[in-house]
């Protein structure tokens, strides 16, 4: 059996124009996950139960639902790390909002499913409804 160490799905690497100099594609390719100095990133937590995993029990061929809601201390822990970043002056401002429609960042508590988070502008690819962050560690 393979290890799995992140959940994410892989994407996909860029294509660009045939010609380019290699200084340039790595400008280009190191860059497209980059957030742009000023933007305000918005954060949303998953919190109701209908937010949810549903994963195999091991032995068993039947699944079980396991829930993204996190306590209100584990939330704590996330928004003192964005304020942290935040007052490192890297240029980019997080905002915490009420819904997830507003959200670039939904943060969820899969308890099982590690630490793991969208890089980046990566996190623009996700849907509405799935987590660009897990805190399962916090």
């Amino acid at each position: 059996m393979t290890a799995r160490y992140c959940s994410l799905a892989q994407t996909p690497a860029p294509a660009f124009a045939p010609g380019l100099a290699a200084e340039r594609l790595s400008a280009l390719a190191g860059g497209r996950r980059m957030w742009v100095n000023g933007t305000v990133l918005h954060y949303w937590f998953f919190g109701r139960d209908t937010d949810a995993s549903v994963i195999p029990v091991p032995g068993t061929g039947m699944t079980e639902r396991v829930p993204w809601a996190g306590a209100e201390d584990q939330r704590d822990v996330v928004r003192a790390c964005f304020q942290e970043w935040q007052d490192l002056g890297i240029g980019i401002v997080f905002a915490e909002v009420d819904d997830r429609s507003e959200a670039e960042l939904r943060i969820g508590f899969q308890l099982g499913d590690g630490s793991w988070s969208a890089v980046g502008r990566d996190a623009l690819l996700a849907g509405r409804n799935e987590r660009t962050k897990n805190s399962a560690g916090t």
